[in-house]
């Protein structure tokens, strides 16, 4: 037995209030739970259990420190048995009946989108995690693939699209993979403390001898960011969702599959030129990279899309293909309102753009990523400034808060027009990284994915509002600036 760590202090006061178990000396159970029925039947508590190996060797040690203090006595065992109450009678003696547990959250469900025709199956043309089988349906798409399955990945960790790619490749579809370089030569250590290594189907695509290249960014913090499917040239995949285990079952996330003519013709020829600046894995080892590199990514000059007398085009690219600048001419196109739903939002352009659109009566609301604001203290920001912004994680109120995410990256301006894709609102998404985003008008999917937004922001939670602007930084530009974005970064590196 052991009280608390102060041998002078007051006897009442002082206690040993760990509560955690090691098993084996490798898995750690830990938490608010005391080891009593009513913690177990009548609180609310959390435990949460630990195998990574840094974690476990910390918990041993903090262990064998307070077994060994001189101030821990030594406890007798009584000579006498005691009886002790079973577990009926405890119960009894707590007040009330034992509590139920909260039921897990029951989303939304949303309108019914368009419906895709591709090689006589019907596919959705909108998706969201958690709500849709996602996975289900790529998995449908490459079985019933006949000629060309061609994919840009930035994550790719999902076994049974492996599997799925085997199949096509073993009728006889031609299969081609653009991965990037981060994901094919990790670098680093894992939150286990074991070195990061290649993810089995990235080893898999390899060793299968599908016909694979790399790309990475056009600097280094750059990554080749795109989650493309093209299926025989005639349906395209793109979201936010990565083809990753947390993806598919920690992330709030937006998917969806097109077959529009010209929206597909583009979508072929963005990957013709991403394939073309792409390299062999001998290469990327190597780091022998193309000599030239791309100015910037293609650009859709057909501005097939409208709202209040300003015109977009269907889809944007980058690097430096000027998705920003569309951002900010949809922002200045509102008339009622702007809806943001973010993983990541460093932009000091689009930031400063928000506060212009508040400024002259627009409504504008965001729902941002939990983990990204804590770091950034976006939340805080925005609320200083009277937006009406939401904070969500993932769809998993009893999962891993460092998995659980709102990972989501699209825009809707007066409930018309929506503008979705992998592009994160950050100068690394536009000048250093490859990315899409894909612009609608006042259809079905706008329709969606704006009930969407509506369940989120409904599901989130309100920032506290602070009297000051944080770290005193008033500015968009003071505050997204490059080096405080670069001295955040490094810290949460370090931890």
């Amino acid at each position: 037995t052991l009280a608390g760590p102060n041998p002078d202090g007051p006897e009442f006061a002082e206690k040993n209030h760990n509560k955690f178990m090691i098993l084996d000396g490798k898995l750690v159970l830990t938490g608010s739970l005391n080891y009593t029925t009513s913690a177990v039947h009548t609180n609310y508590e959390n435990l949460f259990l630990l195998n990574q190996r840094t974690d476990v060797k910390g918990y041993n040690q903090y262990f064998a420190d307070m077994f060994a203090m001189k101030r821990a006595e030594v406890v007798v065992p009584n000579p006498e048995p005691v009886e002790l109450p079973d577990a009926e009678e405890l119960i009894e003696g707590l007040r009330g009946p034992p509590q139920a547990v909260p039921a897990a959250p029951v989303w939304d469900e949303l309108p019914t989108p368009r419906t895709i025709k591709f090689n006589d199956e019907n596919f959705p043309s909108s998706l969201v995690r958690p709500q849709d089988p996602v996975a289900e349906y790529l998995i449908k798409a490459m079985d019933v693939s006949k000629k060309t399955i061609d994919l840009a990945l930035y994550e790719f960790n999902l076994e049974p699209l492996m599997e799925a790619l085997h199949r096509a490749k073993a009728r006889g579809v031609k299969v081609r993979v653009v991965i990037d370089y981060s994901h094919m030569f990790p670098k680093g250590t894992r939150s286990d403390g074991d070195p990061s290594r290649r993810a089995a189907n990235i080893q898999a695509l390899l060793d299968g001898g599908f016909e694979v290249k790399v790309m990475r960014g056009v600097r280094s913090q750059g990554i080749m960011h795109q989650k493309v499917a093209i299926f025989d040239g005639k349906m395209i995949n793109f979201g936010s969702y990565n083809w990753a285990k947390s993806a598919d079952q920690s992330h709030f996330e937006s998917m969806m599959f097109e077959d529009e003519k010209p929206r597909v013709a583009f979508y072929k020829k963005m990957y013709k030129w991403l394939w073309s600046f792409s390299v062999s894995f001998e290469e990327a080892e190597a780091h022998k990279w193309a000599r030239e590199r791309p100015e910037h990514a293609p650009i859709d000059e057909d501005m097939a899309i409208e709202h209040n007398g300003k015109k977009f085009p269907r889809q944007a690219f980058s690097p430096e293909g000027m998705i920003e600048d569309t951002i900010l001419r949809a922002i200045r196109a509102a008339d009622k309102s702007v809806d943001i739903v973010m993983f990541s939002f460093y932009s000091a352009r689009i930031a400063e753009e928000l506060l212009i659109a508040k400024q002259r009566g627009i409504e504008v609301r965001l729902v941002l990523d939990s983990m990204q604001s804590k770091i950034m203290k976006l939340d805080n920001w925005f609320a200083y400034y009277g937006f009406d912004v939401k904070i969500v994680s993932g769809p998993n109120p009893f999962g891993n808060v460092f998995w659980e995410k709102n990972h989501n990256k699209y825009i809707i301006v007066d409930g018309k027009l929506m503008g979705i894709g992998s592009y994160n609102y950050t100068k690394n998404a536009e000048i250093n990284s490859y990315e899409n985003v894909n612009f609608y008008y006042d259809n079905v999917d706008v329709a969606f994915f704006l009930a969407f937004f509506n369940m989120l922001h409904r599901t989130g939670w309100k920032p506290l509002t602070p009297k000051a602007p944080p770290e005193g930084l008033p500015t968009p530009q003071e505050f997204f600036s490059q080096e405080r974005l670069e001295s955040l970064m490094a810290d949460y590196a370090e931890l």
